[in-house]
């Protein structure tokens, strides 16, 4: 298995608005660095003062560099079939494919984060940041903050890895969507716009009906593993007949898992019929609740938000679900008296009932007596 460790400084946070300044790629093979490539690019557009400040590289120093498009083919051809390594990889792949994607191409490899992978093989070190966490294991980084120190720094730390892992390691490679094994018609873009919070999920067929809903804490985690799986399990017909997906986010894990009982009570998508024929229980949590679980309590269950100036709300009035809502996340200033124009009305249901008697049991969440 051969890695490439790659580190992009940029003109700024965001794929959307950013372009990189610098490449860095080392290939490994598992042991040590065994070749890498190196490169200063014109992002053709203005470095901002504080990012020059913060990595060094000036516009001057780019001027003559070479531009995106003109190392495209030499990377293509380096990281083919090795694994993409990046400390906080959802960042440099990101930034990459952003501009492969400006380009008409789908850049697309197996990717590892060892930021992520760290904190499961190597446990308890007070920071993860790349600097304290070389540092902290006696890795030397030298040009902190330019591609080549960086990822070099990120190659000895995966060598460390490596050695420590005990066969861990690859439980963290995510595999690519294959676009190849999918429905032509299914936008991969949008799932990549989708973001990773808690929500309902939504597959349509070309007919446009709803062949699947889901929930999930990640949603765009979930989705990806869903068509993933539809190659590992050789599934062809999840691959093939998803058109479309949409997404609606929660912010609480509680109203997504509501939402979806409400929804697949009025009738079940044919995947969700087929996936509760496979499982022994159709109970979302399996405690069951008796029926003076809540005593005749009012109150409310605050959650996170849809976005982050926002809060969820679950009322419960005199032991029963009345609903739910979001409020702006200055609600605590109002009394709890006035927080029900936020609550969206709802039919008694003693199965919603269990789930908030589980869920309060399970988690910890606010919960405003009234």
């Amino acid at each position: 298995m051969i890695y490439s460790v790659i580190d992009v400084e940029t003109t700024g946070g965001s794929p959307k608005n950013s372009k990189i300044t610098e490449i860095a790629i080392y290939r490994h093979d598992g042991e040590k660095v065994i070749d890498e490539f190196v490169s200063l690019i014109n992002p053709e557009m203005k470095i901002p003062t504080f990012v020059s400040n913060l990595t060094g590289i000036t516009d001057e120093m780019v001027e003559d560099a070479p531009k995106f498009y003109e190392v495209a083919k030499q990377i293509i051809e380096f990281t083919e079939g090795t694994i993409f390594v990046a400390h906080n990889v959802s960042f440099d792949y990101g930034m990459i494919r952003s501009e492969f994607k400006s380009l008409g191409f789908d850049y697309r490899l197996p990717h590892l984060c060892t930021v992520r992978s760290s904190r499961h093989i190597l446990p308890g070190k007070e920071s993860y940041s790349l600097g304290k966490l070389t540092r902290s294991l006696g890795i030397e980084l030298k040009g902190r903050h330019r591609a080549g120190g960086d990822a070099m720094a990120t190659a000895h730390l995966l060598t460390m890895l490596l050695e420590n892992n005990d066969n861990q390691l690859d439980s963290f490679i995510q595999q690519e969507l294959n676009p190849q094994v999918l429905n032509p018609k299914l936008n991969l873009d949008v799932i990549e716009e989708i973001p990773n919070r808690a929500g309902l999920y939504r597959f349509y067929n070309e007919m446009n009906e709803l062949i699947y809903l889901g929930k999930s804490k990640a949603v765009r985690t979930q989705i990806e593993l869903h068509l993933k799986n539809t190659v590992v399990k050789k599934s062809a017909a999840w691959g093939q007949e998803i058109t479309r997906i949409e997404c609606e986010l929660t912010g609480s894990e509680l109203i997504a898992a509501i939402l979806e009982h409400q929804i697949l009570k009025k009738g079940m998508p044919k995947y969700n019929r087929a996936k509760r024929k496979s499982t022994k229980s159709n109970s979302l949590f399996p405690d069951q609740m008796n029926e003076m679980a809540f005593n005749g309590e009012s109150f409310y269950v605050l959650g996170k938000g849809r976005m982050k100036h926002e809060k969820s709300l679950i009322l419960v009035e005199n032991g029963s679900f009345v609903g739910y809502g979001f409020a702006p996340f200055h609600l605590h200033r109002l009394e709890p008296i006035y927080w029900k124009r936020y609550i969206t009305l709802s039919t008694e249901d003693d199965e919603i009932q269990e789930m908030i008697f589980n869920f309060l049991k399970k988690n910890k969440l606010d919960k405003v007596m009234i």
